[in-house]
């Protein structure tokens, strides 16, 4: 059984198959709570069990080096955002240079910190994407960080897209990219994402998020989606 604040690791060796019953679980604990990571790299895999953000802060202790990622499942006790001010945590006293962005959707909470983080000086400059539908359907909360990131010179855009992408250039020249299932908001379902530091792929998303903005500059109204085709 894990204990409160504490860490079981299991260590297996490169290639090693890996199954559900190496992973240590609290049988105690509701199906919701647990956070499951796998640390990979060249050397090693480490499984670790986190509860919530600042015990994940403490725990990971370290954004993945150069080339590692970090597989995770989360549970619900922590959002996709929350992982942008750990990040800043976890590179401090570097921030971030660059943000790139792309979700389906955001809540007002997210919205307000990213703009706090901008007027703090702790996020340089922001390219932001997310789904058209959510600026239809969420309108108060998608003209409330078009408004912010527009008024402080950043970009937003909305487009068709379904992506889960948080890509951070470090000012001390790393890149944190997180890939994942979850969106920016609240969401109590099983999620998983990838942390990994790689400046190419900091670049590979960079680059579509990028285009994806200056295509809806250029034509703000997305086209109508094709009919389904009857079988």
């Amino acid at each position: 059984m894990l204990v409160a604040n504490a860490i079981r690791r299991l260590e297996i060796a490169p290639r090693s198959p890996i199954s559900a019953s190496s992973v240590a679980t609290d049988k105690n604990s509701p199906p919701s709570q647990p956070t499951r990571i796998l640390r990979r790299s060249t050397s090693k895999r480490t499984f670790k069990h986190l509860h919530e953000i600042a015990e994940a802060i403490r725990e990971i202790a370290r954004l993945p080096a150069r080339d590692e990622a970090l597989h995770c499942i989360m549970g619900g006790n922590f959002h996709a955002w929350d992982l942008v001010p750990a990040i800043l945590q976890l590179a401090a006293p570097s921030t971030i240079a660059s943000l790139h962005v792309s979700t389906l959707g955001f809540n007002t909470r997210n919205a307000g910190e990213l703009l706090r983080l901008l007027d703090e000086g702790k996020v340089g400059a922001v390219a932001f994407l997310c789904s058209h539908y959510f600026s239809k359907s969420c309108l108060a909360e998608f003209e409330m960080l078009r408004t912010g990131l527009s008024e402080r010179g950043q970009r937003i855009a909305a487009i068709r897209t379904h992506a889960k992408v948080i890509a951070a250039r470090l000012s001390d020249g790393r890149a944190i990219v997180v890939e994942s299932s979850a969106n920016l908001r609240s969401c109590n379902n099983i999620e998983q994402f990838t942390m990994t530091e790689s400046i190419d792929l900091y670049d590979f998303h960079a680059r579509w998020i990028d285009k994806g903005i200056e295509q809806c500059l250029a034509s703000p109204e997305p086209p109508e989606r094709p009919s389904a085709r009857r079988r």
